[in-house]
Formats: structure tokens, C-alpha cells, sequence
């Protein structure tokens, strides 16, 4: 009875380990050197972590500054052929000088999350 329950419990933290590397591998950083719209909310200038839960066109995306979240939106996961040398965004200068955020493309993951009319257009 006393090894069943060792082998419930090695089994439940075994779950939970995985789930917890698996939640760490949706994330990356980026860094704004100006402050960007993401949907109706500016970030400003600085350094974010960036994470994401689910895949395909409907992706839930956080940004977080010193653990806390900061902003939210959603975005389309996009798997990329090949990996960009560095986290990087690719930001559209409007006509009024806003910088509003279109991909944060991630090198160690070989993905780019797509915003705003990039998401729908698949970033082509």
C-alpha cells in the first residue's frame, strides 16, 4: 500500500515537472528601445519578458516586466523554417510616429508571434 502511494506521488511530481518545462519553453525576451502599441496598450521602452500559452492563430501572449504582467494580447504562432540569430520585433512606424508591434520573431525556438494585421495575414 505504502509503495503505491510513493509511486502515485513520484508519478503526479514526474507530471508536474513536465508541465512546468513545457511552460518555460513558450517564452523569450525582447527589449523596445521606444516606447510600442500592442493593440490598444503602449508598452514602454524597456526590457520584457514575453510569454504564450496555446499554438496556432489564437495564442494567448503576456508581457511581463519584474514578474509582473504588464500587457496582453493575442497573436498567431508561426513556425519558421529557419532561426533568427537573436529575440527579435518587428515594429511598424505609423504616420503619426507611433511604433506599433507586428512579430517578435524567437531564435531558440524557431517561431514568430504575429500581431495586429500580421496575425490575420499569416505574416506573408
Amino acid at each position: 500500500m505504502k509503495l503505491g502511494k510513493y509511486v502515485a506521488l513520484a508519478v503526479a511530481a514526474a507530471a508536474l515537472l513536465v508541465t512546468t518545462a513545457m511552460a518555460a519553453d513558450n517564452q523569450g525576451s525582447i527589449t523596445f528601445a521606444s516606447p510600442t502599441q500592442i493593440g490598444s496598450q503602449q508598452l514602454k521602452a524597456g526590457d520584457y519578458k514575453v510569454q504564450w500559452d496555446g499554438s496556432g492563430s489564437s495564442v494567448q501572449v503576456k508581457f511581463l516586466q519584474r514578474g509582473k504582467v504588464v500587457a496582453t494580447s493575442t497573436a498567431s504562432l508561426v513556425e519558421q523554417k529557419t532561426a533568427v540569430p537573436t529575440d527579435q520585433a518587428v515594429v511598424k512606424t505609423e504616420d503619426n510616429g507611433a511604433r506599433a508591434l507586428q512579430e517578435i520573431d524567437f531564435a531558440k525556438h524557431k517561431v514568430s508571434l504575429m500581431f495586429g494585421e500580421n496575425q490575420t495575414a499569416g505574416g506573408q
